[in-house]
Order: structure tokens, then C-alpha cells, then sequence
């Protein structure tokens, strides 16, 4: 019976260890994006990049699952396929942002920001967990979604 209660124990722990590993961004990826803001394909979970300058950012395919983004400059950033989810994006500036194809489910965001037009979101998953098949026409020159 010890046997197996250490056992347990044993797998619980690597299982948690793996999960730590799992969560945090990776320094070098985040070095990379603050050295030459871009960073596709990068593990930044749960980075904290408030305030940060990331106008111009090239952030495709990337995971910022629960990362910071709060009053962070995205001015015409991309972030089209990355994991958004549970991002916090309080007053950030959002302006002419690609969200398309992105997860933006339980993001803290504007959602009226994402719907007047400000940004892309062709085929994202919205805050509220739905998916967006197109922007409104004509909004900022986006119109509908496109490859």
C-alpha cells in the first residue's frame, strides 16, 4: 500500500512539475520579442508585457495565454493563429490589430473595440467564446475576411 500511495505521490509531483514548466514564457522568446518585436511561433504564457511597445509586432501562431498585456501599444500588430485566451488587454491600444484566426476566449478586452472595427478578427474566437466569420464591411479598410 506504500508502494502505491509513493507512487501516486511521485507522478502528482512530476505531473505539477511539468505543468510549471508548461506555463511560464520562455526568457529567450521573450528576449527576442523586446530585442526585434517579432516573435512568431513563441511561448510567452502568462508574460507580463504591460505597457510594453509592440507597435508593429509580429506575434503569428505565438501562445500568450494569460499574459499581461494591459495599456501595451499593438498599433498594427499581428497576431493572427495565437493563443489569446485570458488575455489581459485593458486600455491597450488597439488599432488596426490582426486577432484573425486568434483565441480570444475570457480575453479582457473591449469587446466594442473588436466590433467597431479598430481591429481584424475574421474566424477568431471571440471573448464571450463565439466565432467571428467577419468584420463589419468597410470599418478602417478591413471589410470582410480575407487570406
Amino acid at each position: 500500500m506504500k508502494r502505491i500511495v509513493y507512487i501516486a505521490a511521485a507522478t502528482v509531483c512530476a505531473a505539477l512539475g511539468m505543468m510549471q514548466t508548461a506555463q511560464g514564457a520562455d526568457p529567450r522568446d521573450l528576449q527576442r520579442l523586446k530585442q526585434t518585436g517579432e516573435c512568431e511561433r513563441c511561448n510567452l504564457v502568462g508574460a507580463d508585457l504591460r505597457n510594453a511597445n509592440l507597435r508593429d509586432a509580429k506575434l503569428k501562431d505565438s501562445n500568450l495565454e494569460a499574459a499581461n498585456l494591459s495599456g501595451a501599444n499593438l498599433q498594427n500588430a499581428n497576431f493572427k493563429r495565437a493563443n489569446l485566451r485570458a488575455v489581459n488587454f485593458r486600455n491597450a491600444i488597439i488599432q488596426d490589430t490582426d486577432f484573425s484566426e486568434a483565441n480570444l476566449k475570457d480575453a479582457m478586452i473591449d469587446y466594442q473595440e473588436l466590433e467597431r472595427g479598430d481591429a481584424k478578427v475574421c474566424n477568431a474566437v471571440m471573448p464571450n467564446g463565439t466565432q467571428k466569420k467577419t468584420n463589419v464591411e468597410g470599418f478602417f479598410g478591413f471589410g470582410g475576411c480575407r487570406s
